[in-house]
């Protein structure tokens, strides 16, 4: 019996040692080897040029999970594949930094307006992070670079806690405050109010322009409650799944 088990053991080492795999060449990217049929690849694009924004995927594409994302997955078929990471070219653009007044303090606040643009999006960063994070940090700059070269504006500051280095609540931590819902109890929403009302008194934007909000981790949580506040045309979060009770009474589209 032991050696029926040996000998089939070794069978079938002997058949997955022998296994045939396929070839996935990427250009302009990461992920390149040898592969068996049915495999579940991770392809990356090489770093984004200062002046493009990545486009898509091209080649043999049929079993990639999103052609438009620069880190995606392919399922390896039973067949060499080449892949091609491509890039768009976009026009240059600066993004304005400032100190602008809000209800008590000056805010750090970086923003850049489009010709023509289609709305304004309101990001924010993370617990302890500052409004420089959506210039600084490589990914999320990415995401930055995405929404203008797609026609938005966008406007980044930073929580009150961060503009004056105290944890205002107690809970140790320097972040955005979710909640309540009331301008007039919560801080930061008050914040991104006063500033819109400049960017408004400018001519930047008007009282209809659609908006929007996109955040990460804390910044997720204050954006879902910022957007169901005051309305916006829709608002993402990354990191931060949001309040549910909130999500029961809001009626603006959430990701």
């Amino acid at each position: 019996m032991k050696k029926g088990l040996f000998l089939l053991s070794a069978s079938l080492l002997a058949i997955t040692g022998h296994a045939q795999t396929f070839n996935l060449a990427v250009n302009n990217g990461y992920g390149s080897g040898n592969y068996a049929a049915s495999d579940t690849v991770h392809v990356w694009c090489e770093a984004i040029p200062d002046d493009a924004v990545f486009a898509q995927w091209s080649g043999d594409i049929a079993t990639m999970a999103d052609v438009g994302e620069w880190h995606t997955t392919l399922i390896m078929p039973g067949r060499n594949v080449t892949l091609t990471a491509n890039f768009r070219t976009i026009a240059p653009f600066t993004i304005q930094y400032e100190t602008i007044k809000a209800v008590n303090n000056l805010k750090n606040v970086y923003s850049y307006f489009p010709p023509q643009y289609k709305g304004v999006i309101f990001l924010a960063h993370g617990t302890g992070s500052k409004a420089e994070y959506w210039v600084n940090h490589y990914e999320k700059y990415q995401f930055t670079k995405d929404a203008i070269a797609d026609s938005f504006a966008v406007i980044f500051t930073e929580a009150e806690e961060v503009t004056l280095n105290a944890d205002l609540n107690g809970d140790g931590k320097l972040r955005w405050s979710s909640s309540p819902l009331d301008a007039r109890a919560n801080i930061d929403i008050a914040n991104i109010i006063a500033l819109t009302d400049t960017f408004v008194a400018r001519g930047q934007m008007t009282r209809s322009t659609p908006r929007f909000a996109v955040g990460i981790s804390n910044g997720a949580f204050f954006s879902f409650s910022l957007a169901t506040f005051l309305k916006y045309k829709g608002v993402a979060g990354y990191c931060g799944a949001g309040n549910n009770t909130l999500f029961t009474f809001s009626d603006t589209p959430a990701q």
